[in-house]
């Protein structure tokens, strides 16, 4: 959140979403998830690699299958209001 709290765990879906489409300048993600540089993930950065591909497969989830339709998303994954790990399980 902008005043660096978390999120809660039901809205973490919703974030993961912003961060991979448009970034969060706030919190100095200033390049979009999706838009990162192959460099940027191996290497010394490499432990940011499985992280990313985790909010990669819950973001194209929602935006692919789903048409970033919130209502659709929320019907097949009611998971997401229990936090990222639980919603991860079940992509």
């Amino acid at each position: 959140l902008p005043d660096g709290s978390r999120s809660p765990s039901q809205d973490s879906w919703k974030y993961v979403v912003q961060h991979w489409l448009e970034g969060d300048v706030v919190h100095g993600l200033h390049t979009p998830l999706k838009d990162w540089p192959k460099e940027w993930l191996t290497g010394p950065n490499k432990q940011f690699a499985m992280k990313r591909h985790s909010r990669m497969v819950i973001a194209v989830e929602f935006i692919t299958r789903h048409n970033s339709d919130e209502a659709s998303f929320l019907a097949a994954y009611p998971e997401a209001s229990q936090g990222l790990s639980k919603l991860l399980v079940t992509v």
